[in-house]
Order: C-alpha cells, then sequence, then structure tokens
C-alpha cells in the first residue's frame, strides 16, 4: 500500500511541478520561487529513491504529503488557484482607484465587496452622486435593478434633483465587483427634445397640403402624408416599407427618378428641384414640382420628397391654349371639327363635337388610337410619348374618317400635355397647297402634279412648271399623255387602279418639255381618295443630272477596277462580331468587291507564333478604339514560305455592320535588305572593333562629323555617341596638333588635297594616335557636299616607332662617341655606319665618299694599308650570304709603319636568323 501512494504522490508532485513552471514562464507574476523549489525536492527526493530500490515502507508520512500535494493541487486549478496573484491584482486595482486616471474619469466607478456591498474604492465622479446621498439613495437597490437588467433610469438626490444615470456591473472574482455608472441626463433631455421635434415636424406634414414622402437611402419608404397618398391613388399602409422604385406604373419615369436619388446619395447634386410626371395605370398622368434633399430623422440620413400637384394648373393651360389655338385668327373654322388629344386624362376633348359626323361614339383616347392603322397607331404613339420630333400628317381612323394632325400643346414646364386633330371632311377638301403638302411631306419634295380619272391635269405646283417650261394657266387643263412619252389612256387607267390597291408607285418616264425636250423623270404615283371620285397624285423627280453621275459613276468604278487590279497590296476585311474575314481579290463594277472569305482563326493560324499576339492586340485596339489608322507588321506563311506584311488597320461602319479593313503591303524584300544591311553593319563594327578604328561622314553645310560607335572606345570617352561637331572634335585633339590638323582638313576640304595624317587626341588624361585617312564628295558646280572617312587608332605602331627611333638615336650616339672603329656594312654591300674613331684610324676622307661600298672600303685599305691577307679581305667583300659564319680577325699596318689595327669582323642576322649584314671593329694596337 505505501509503494501505491508512493507512486500516486510522485505523479501529483511533477504535475504541480510541471505546472507552476509553465505559470511561471507565461506570467512572471505568477513565479513563486521558494514553492518550485519545495515541490522539486520532494520530486527529486523520490526519484532517487525509486533507482536506488529504498522505497518507503511507511504509509503515515507519504498519505501526509500527497494530501499536502492534494490540497495545493486543488488549489493550483480552481478558481482560487492564484491567491498571490490576486491579492497583488486586488492592491493594483485599488491603486488605480486612487491614481489621477480613475480619480479624472467623467463615469462613475467603484470597487465595491459582493456580500456586503461595501464600497472599498471609487472615484470623483462617484462621489459626487452616492457620496452626500448615501442615506437618501439606497446602492442595493441600484444594484439589484441592474442584475434584473434594468441598466437605466432615473434618481432623486436629497436636492430634489433628477437624474438619469446608465449602469453597468462587472464581477471582479467572487468577492468583489466594479459598478459603473453615467450622467445622461443632457442626452437624455435631448433625445426628448428630438423626439418632440420630429413628432411636430410629422404633425406640420400630415396638416400640410403639399405632398410629402421620406424614405431611406436604399430606397424603403418610410412615410408619406394623406395627401401624397392621394395624388399616388394608392393606400398610405400598402406603401410604407416598400421601394419606392415598385410606385412608378413607366419605366421611363422609374429611372429618371432613380437617375436622381443615385445623384444625390453619390454626392453630385446637394439637392434636386424640378417637374416630373407620374403616370397611372389606366396611362392618365399626373405633374407635381418636387424638391429632393436629405434630412435627418430618428438619427438616420432620409431623403425627403416635398411636392405641390400643379396637375390642375397643367390642364387650365391644356384648354387655354387650345382655344387660342382652335379659335384665334384660324379662318377655317368654319369649315373644319378640332378635338384635342388630352394627355393628361388620356382622352379626347370635345369629342362631342364627332357625334354627327362618326356613327359610334369615342369613349376615350384608348379606344380613338386602336381604331387607327398600324402605320398611322404607330406615328401617333411616337407623337404624344415623345418618341420622335413632331412632323404634321393625315391619319385615318376607322378606315373611313380622316383626321389632320395640327400641332402640339406644350405647358408652361415644356412638358406636352395635349395633340390638336382636325376632321377632314371629304365634301370639303379642295386642290388647296396646305392639303397637298401634308400628303406628300413624307414622300418627295420636287414636281407635284395632280390628274383626275380622265387623265386630265387639276393641279401643277411651281417645281413642275419649272421643270416642263409651262405657266400653270397653260399646264393645268392639258392632259397628261400630251406630255409623257409613250403614255397612253389605257395604261393611265390601270395605273390608277394599281394606286387604290397598293400605298403608291414607283417607275421611271419621260416626260417632253413645251419646248420638245425629254426630261427623264422618277415618279411616285399615289390614290386621293375624293368624294365625287378618286384622283391620282404624281410626285415627280428630274434625274436628268442623275444620267450623268451614273455615267461618272461607272467610269469611275471601271478606273478603280484597273487600279485596283494594279495595285500588289492585297486587301482584307474582319466583319465584326463574328469575325470572319474576306480576302478581296478583283473588283466588279456590279458587284464590287469579289474574294475568298474564312475564318478568324483560320487567317490566325497562318500568322507566325511569334507575330499573333501583335495582330490581336492591333484588331483590339482598332475595334476599342475605332481607328481609322492604325499600322503594324507580321508574318504570313504563303506560297510554302513566311512573308512579311506591313498592314493598315481602319475601323468603319456601313448599314450592314462594322467591320475593320486591312490593307497588306508585302514587305519581305524590305525585310531582306534590313537584315543583310543589319548583318552587314554588325560585321562591319565587329570588323572596326578588331581593327580599333572608326568610319566617319562629315557634312559640310552642317560641319558636322557623323561617326560610327566605335568612335568613342576609341578616343576612351564614357559614352557612346554618333555625331560630333567640328569644333568639338578639335577640342579631343591634342593642343601642339590642333592647328596642325585643322589646316590639313581645311586643304582636304577646299583644296582637294589628299588627307592621310597622324595626329594625337587627348581625353581623361589619355593620349591616342590617330590615322586620319578621307575622301571629299563634290555636287555638280564641284562645290564639296560631304567627306567620307576612317580613322585609326595607331598608337601601338607610334609608340614602337618612337622607341625604335628612341633606341636608334641612343644607339648611334654610342657608336659615334665610341673610342674605337666601328663600320656597319649592309648584306647589299652598302656601309650604313662609320663612326669617327673609324674615320681616323683608318684614315678616311669623307668628303670624297671613299667608303661608300664595302668594295671601296677595301680598295682604300689596300692603298693606304699592307700586311693584310688577301682571302680575309674577300671574305669581308662577301655580299647576301657570306660562306663563312666564325668571326673575321686580321691585322693592318700603315704604309709609314707608324701603327698597326687590329679589324675584326661579325656578321649580323635577324629574328629568323637571317643574314642582314656585317659590323667590323677596328681597334689600334
Amino acid at each position: 500500500m505505501a509503494i501505491f501512494v508512493f507512486f500516486i504522490k510522485l505523479s501529483v508532485a511533477m504535475y504541480i511541478l510541471y505546472k507552476l513552471i509553465v505559470k511561471a514562464i507565461f506570467d512572471k507574476r505568477e513565479k513563486n520561487v521558494m514553492l518550485i523549489l519545495v515541490i522539486s525536492f520532494i520530486v527529486m527526493v523520490d526519484l532517487r529513491n525509486l533507482f536506488n530500490g529504498t522505497l518507503p515502507q511507511t504509509l503515515t508520512s507519504e498519505l501526509a504529503i500527497l494530501f499536502f500535494l492534494i490540497f495545493f493541487l486543488s488549489r493550483l486549478i480552481g478558481d482560487r488557484s492564484s491567491l498571490s496573484s490576486f491579492m497583488r491584482n486586488f492592491v493594483d486595482v485599488k491603486t488605480l482607484f486612487e491614481s489621477e486616471i480613475i480619480e479624472n474619469l467623467e463615469e462613475g466607478v467603484a470597487l465595491l465587496r459582493s456580500d456586503t456591498l461595501d464600497v472599498l474604492a471609487s472615484n470623483k465622479a462617484f462621489q459626487e452622486i452616492f457620496g452626500a446621498n448615501y442615506s437618501f439613495i439606497s446602492l442595493a437597490d441600484i444594484l439589484s435593478a441592474v442584475l434584473r437588467g434594468n441598466d437605466q433610469f432615473e434618481i432623486t438626490d436629497y436636492n430634489n434633483h433628477r437624474k438619469t444615470l446608465h449602469f453597468r456591473l462587472n464581477g471582479y472574482g467572487r468577492k468583489y465587483a466594479v459598478l459603473y455608472f453615467k450622467d445622461i441626463t443632457e442626452a437624455s433631455y435631448s433625445k426628448k427634445l428630438t423626439d418632440d421635434m420630429i413628432n411636430e415636424i410629422i404633425y406640420n406634414w400630415e396638416s400640410a397640403s403639399s405632398l410629402v414622402m421620406l424614405r431611406t437611402l436604399t430606397g424603403e419608404i418610410a412615410y408619406l402624408n394623406e395627401p401624397m397618398s392621394n395624388f399616388l391613388h394608392k393606400s398610405r399602409l400598402s406603401l410604407l416599407d416598400q421601394d419606392f422604385s415598385t410606385l412608378f406604373n413607366d419605366e421611363t419615369e422609374k429611372l429618371k427618378h432613380i437617375s436622381i436619388t443615385k445623384k444625390l446619395v453619390d454626392g453630385e447634386i446637394e439637392s434636386y428641384k424640378g417637374i416630373l410626371r407620374y403616370t397611372y395605370p389606366l396611362q392618365s398622368v399626373g405633374y407635381y414640382k418636387c424638391e429632393e434633399q436629405f434630412i435627418t430623422y430618428k438619427g438616420k440620413k432620409h431623403i425627403l420628397t416635398t411636392g405641390i400637384d400643379i396637375t390642375k394648373e397643367y390642364i387650365l393651360e391644356m384648354l387655354f391654349k387650345s382655344f387660342q389655338t382652335i379659335h384665334v385668327g384660324n379662318n377655317n373654322l368654319n369649315r373644319a371639327t378640332y378635338v384635342v388629344a388630352d394627355l393628361i386624362h388620356f382622352d379626347l376633348l370635345f369629342k362631342e363635337r364627332l357625334l354627327n359626323i362618326i356613327p359610334h361614339h369615342i369613349s376615350s383616347l384608348s379606344m380613338f388610337i386602336s381604331g387607327l392603322s398600324e402605320q398611322d397607331r404607330t406615328y401617333f404613339n411616337d407623337i404624344i410619348f415623345e418618341k420622335q420630333d413632331f412632323s404634321s400628317k393625315i391619319i385615318c381612323y376607322s378606315d373611313l374618317f380622316y383626321f389632320s394632325v395640327e400641332g402640339c400643346i406644350r405647358s408652361s414646364g415644356g412638358h406636352l400635355v395635349g395633340v390638336i386633330l382636325r376632321y377632314m371632311n371629304p365634301e370639303i377638301m379642295t386642290n388647296n397647297l396646305p392639303v397637298i403638302g401634308t400628303m406628300i411631306l413624307n414622300h418627295i419634295k420636287e414636281g407635284i402634279i395632280i390628274v383626275n380619272k380622265e387623265g386630265t391635269i387639276e393641279y401643277a405646283n411651281e417645281m413642275m412648271q419649272r421643270i416642263l417650261n409651262y405657266e400653270d394657266e397653260v399646264l393645268v387643263g392639258k392632259a397628261i399623255v400630251d406630255i409623257s412619252l409613250g403614255l397612253t389612256q389605257e395604261m393611265l387607267e390601270r395605273n390608277m387602279e394599281l394606286t387604290k390597291a397598293h400605298s403608291s408607285l414607283h417607275f421611271e418616264r419621260i416626260y417632253l418639255t413645251r419646248e420638245g425636250y425629254r426630261v427623264p423623270a422618277e415618279v411616285i404615283a399615289m390614290n386621293m381618295e375624293h368624294i365625287v371620285a378618286d384622283k391620282m397624285l404624281l410626285l415627280i423627280r428630274d434625274i436628268s443630272e442623275k444620267f450623268i453621275y451614273k455615267k461618272r459613276l461607272v467610269d469611275s468604278q471601271s478606273r478603280y477596277a484597273q487600279i485596283f487590279e494594279s495595285l500588289q497590296d492585297n486587301v482584307l476585311e474582319i466583319r465584326l462580331p463574328d469575325k470572319s474575314v474576306n480576302f478581296f481579290r478583283e473588283f466588279d463594277s456590279e458587284k464590287g468587291l469579289i474574294g475568298m472569305e474564312i475564318s478568324f482563326l483560320q487567317w490566325l493560324n497562318s500568322i507566325s507564333d511569334q507575330d499573333r499576339s501583335i495582330v490581336y492586340e492591333a484588331i483590339d485596339i482598332i475595334t476599342s478604339e475605332k481607328s481609322d489608322h492604325h499600322v503594324f507588321e507580321y508574318r504570313y506563311f504563303k506560297n510554302s514560305g513566311w512573308e512579311w506584311y506591313r498592314a493598315t488597320g481602319k475601323y468603319i461602319v456601313s448599314e450592314e455592320g462594322a467591320s475593320v479593313i486591312i490593307i497588306n503591303q508585302n514587305i519581305s524584300e524590305i525585310k531582306n535588305v534590313i537584315e543583310k544591311l543589319e548583318e552587314s553593319k554588325i560585321i562591319l563594327e565587329e570588323s572596326e572593333k578588331i581593327a580599333n578604328m572608326s568610319h566617319w561622314k562629315f557634312s559640310v553645310s552642317k560641319n558636322l562629323f557623323s561617326v560610327s560607335s566605335t568612335f568613342g572606345p576609341i578616343f576612351a570617352l564614357k559614352k557612346e555617341i554618333d555625331e560630333i561637331y567640328y569644333d568639338n572634335l578639335v577640342g579631343l585633339i591634342y593642343p601642339l596638333d590642333s592647328a596642325y590638323f585643322e589646316y590639313k582638313f581645311r586643304r582636304f576640304i577646299w583644296n582637294g588635297e589628299a588627307l592621310d595624317i597622324i595626329v594625337r587626341f587627348h581625353a581623361h588624361g589619355r593620349i591616342t594616335f590617330v590615322n586620319i585617312i578621307g575622301q571629299v564628295y563634290y555636287d555638280d558646280e564641284n562645290m564639296p557636299v560631304y567627306a567620307i572617312g576612317s580613322m585609326a587608332n595607331v598608337s601601338e605602331k607610334m609608340i614602337a616607332r618612337q622607341r625604335f627611333e628612341e633606341s636608334r638615336m641612343l644607339l648611334e650616339h654610342v657608336v659615334e662617341q665610341a673610342s674605337y672603329g666601328i663600320v656597319v656594312i649592309r648584306n647589299n654591300g652598302v656601309i650604313d655606319k662609320i663612326n669617327k674613331g673609324a674615320v681616323e684610324l683608318l684614315k678616311i676622307d669623307i668628303s670624297q665618299s671613299q667608303c661608300e661600298t664595302v668594295e671601296l672600303l677595301i680598295a682604300h685599305l689596300k692603298k693606304e694599308f699592307y700586311n693584310y691577307e688577301v682571302n680575309q679581305l674577300e671574305k669581308l667583300a662577301e655580299k647576301y650570304q657570306p660562306s663563312y659564319t666564325e668571326n673575321l680577325s686580321f691585322i693592318i699596318t700603315d704604309t709609314s709603319d707608324q701603327y698597326h689595327l687590329k679589324v675584326t669582323s661579325a656578321n649580323m642576322h635577324d629574328a629568323d636568323n637571317r643574314f642582314i649584314g656585317k659590323i667590323m671593329n677596328i681597334v689600334k694596337v
């Protein structure tokens, strides 16, 4: 049993130690070093006993330690586990209450004991309310109300002052709680005033005669008064909380009001003022002068609509303007019957005048419109709903009764409120100009002739008289067949019958002028119904010039076809939106452009993969921007090879739809030439880099050098340049050489002298030797135009030559100053050098040229010296390739026996071991 308790005790101790260490790591305020050491000691002792095998045998001590650990474990994992920490936090909270932060809060704060409700700490705001009134105000009642959920109520202090307080309570462990409250007396009073003000405003709205509606920013109707609901012909309850867009029966009016609301919400306008129309379900309308603006209602932003019903004013305006139009200054009033289409009530005004004319009663404007023909109904609806501009026309009701649409009536606000109609009585219709003009307004504007069934001309307008060169009194009464070429009476009667069956006839005819000239004309024939007998109206257009234009058009089409066939470029059309591609091959004067059609995908598949994105982008640019000129290049596979095209695209719109026209110019040869030029340019640049040179072109008129890309590296410039002015180039030349360059270059340009000079260039502390070569080109007047040439960096050669010259001069100086004689003989036998010592020892007279060749030198030696070996002198005279390789050495004696000379000769060879000459040393012995 003791061993079992031992293992339980060890497990509990290790768990407690683990929890203490974790708390100490994550919360330094929970660190308890002494407790950790005690528990660690217990664990270590038990582990030592376990490993040594000395387990305890007494149960009492183990149980005592286990009970202690279990008690401590219960405190550790319970709500009172952090006793020291809780006390520490309580002290911190009490210190916080005594600080200026809590003390100066506007909100009252108090720390209470949960069981006794004693105030342990509080701030100034709490003491002002509860300090002096503690015996008058029960804190227990307040806490009880807060716990029941009543966090806001009024209290009255001992001074009989009413205060509205808002409370909230937070627990702080089991023993403590924090009470917060805020004095909201003024806020509550302001809210009450606001509610009273809103109620007063709503009362004013209810008693006002104007229209009032209130809606949220999302469009829900929050309020509308009785006049507004009466104007809308709907009940208030059915409209509240509904979206305002459901009010409208006409889509156009709804969209307009939504647009106004959007502008208000987006801040484009601050308010809206205007006259709006409201259409009722039976197409009658009402008008109201409205104003819309933002207001704050119940703490939220709303849109307020106020207005005045002006429908009655518009009705009075319509009646007044109808009377003015019909009765004032109307000479035909005694012969005409007028009615007015009332667009406010959607009814006919003065329709009782038609009771004796039309057998059945026209009850409304809708009935009148439904009785019109389909064409006239479309025309009349377009007029009253303002889908087209007003134009006068004669309309037919019930296929028997004709009305002339005379004019429109508009209100002072610009709204269409009525249309004036005049009934056309067939018994009193005459051939006057207004009637005829009304009938042909939508057909033609040129010559007009009216003929009866016998073919006699009853009317001809001025244009017809000018076309045929007749006066009115001569043309009227004349037979139509007399002025028409090829027209017979039978043909005329047949045409009159056809006009009754069809609305109009279209044909061409030739008329004869007074002088007998022929006038080709286009004719439109229409039937005119009459009470006695029908007549025929002819609308005639002179097309004499049309034949001329047609001939010119044919000629131009033929010329265009020839030009199109001679073009090497091809034309293609991409039709939108299906993007079918048409390749035009030829042009026909009648059919137009003729070609082959393929799909857009087929065309793209023939384009190079590298250029397909370019073509896509170009087509998108042309279609989106509707560009009339966009140029791009691409490769197209044709005839078993790739060909380059430069395409010019244009967006066009025709009656058949939109399309993109592309004119392709074959630039394959140009591209090949460009590639070869680029290749040649690269080869030239690389060659110049290898040769360390640059080419240039000098423009005489501009005084400017155009140089190649290798110019900068040659002169050690920090940046590449392709142009440099003459003065700037001279500035790069070494100062000691600049005058020499200017002189030579001036002579080169203006005197035609050859340019092949070496000058020094100085840049960034570096001197470069440059060989400049050029050639001048002249115009027809022998004036220099430009010069071309090259610049080569010859610094290495010049430096080597300079060093060679310095070495040669140094050697000559050493040879000249030597105490013994030295003679240098070339391989061709010419003596190159004789120093002063050799001249003196050999008694040579320089002025008499005794030593120009080796033969002369040997002759001189034989004359002035003796005791020499002949074979040695002959070896000395050998040229080009001597037979000996060892050095020669012999002694000669002066003829006067004054001194002896030792002559030594050594052969000289170059780096390739080729013989180049001999060198003789003469020493006095």
